[in-house]
């Protein structure tokens, strides 16, 4: 196996020479599939996605606790990520 596809730009990764991500996915303890990106791809889809992740986190828990006070409930604890 010399070349595999980056699953992001879809273009081919030289596993002798480029710079890689191997990413394994594993469910109950079984193998279901495997991953390559260039590390470039990889870096640039984590750190344009946490930040989206931690936003509606972040809104999901204000609406959460506008729920429960509109209902005269206890507020619900904040969820913060990272």
């Amino acid at each position: 196996m010399n070349h595999v596809e980056c699953k992001i730009c879809l273009k081919k990764i030289k596993l002798a020479k480029d710079d890689y991500v191997h990413v394994e996915d594993y469910g109950k303890g079984q193998f279901e599939g495997e991953g390559y990106y260039h590390r470039k791809c990889y870096l640039d889809r984590i750190n344009r996605v946490t930040p989206l992740t931690k936003m509606a986190v972040a809104l999901a828990g204000r609406a959460n606790r506008m729920m429960d006070k509109a209902e005269g409930k206890e507020p619900t604890k904040e969820f913060i990520i990272g």
